[in-house]
């Protein structure tokens, strides 16, 4: 019986080759590490297993909106967080959510092979992981971008971890512990193996 693919978000070979291969199509622009779009409020990293920063853009006023960008890059519209990053924030993510599926509208209707139960969808982090995140595949005309769950191509291989891919442990329990209010089965941590605790009587 053949194996059914797994999500990629937590190869690290994968995105290895990822960054590689978007570092080569696009021309970056480094900027000083205090005004690199990691250190930008409004940078909205990946949960993929990166060896830096990857994410998008969700700076309403920046040409970058909604653009697949590196850590290390920057631009003319930087805003240092001085209340934390914007992508932690349900705020921010309920405005940047309406300004960017209102943009999506215009695409059509949802395909059939949707991006959310793809391999190759590597979902955006914090309060994003639900609905937004990044394609991989480079067979795909939407590799690089920032794509909607409902989204999708021809090219949609689907991973055996179901929707929402295999996301690395450590941006699941970071989004359950920051958003309790979008914790989601897939973000819970697993039963420990451990034994049962002990339950006290108490005093009569």
């Amino acid at each position: 019986m053949p194996r059914k693919p797994r999500g990629l978000a937590s190869s690290r070979r994968h995105c290895a080759q990822c960054e590689r291969r978007w570092s080569e199509a696009t021309k970056r622009s480094p900027a000083p590490a205090v005004r690199s779009c990691a250190a930008c409020r409004y940078f909205v990293p990946s949960a993929g297993d990166f060896t830096e920063d990857w994410g998008a853009c969700s700076n309403p006023v920046s040409p970058c909106d909604r653009r697949l960008m590196a850590g290390l890059e920057g631009c003319a519209d930087f805003a240092a967080g001085a209340d934390g990053p914007g992508y932690r924030q349900a705020a921010h993510f309920r405005t940047t959510n309406g300004r960017w599926s209102e943009a999506r509208s215009a695409n059509g209707s949802a395909p059939t092979a949707q991006c959310g139960d793809c391999r190759y969808f590597i979902p955006l982090d914090g309060a994003f992981i639900e609905d937004w995140g990044v394609c991989s595949n480079k067979a795909s005309e939407l590799d690089g971008g920032v794509v909607l769950e409902h989204d999708g191509c021809a090219q949609h291989e689907r991973a055996a971890t179901g929707w929402g891919g295999a996301t690395p442990r450590r941006s699941l329990e970071r989004r359950a512990a920051e958003h309790p209010d979008r914790a989601g089965p897939k973000a819970r941590a697993p039963a420990s193996d451990g034994p049962p605790p002990r339950r006290i009587k108490p005093a009569s």
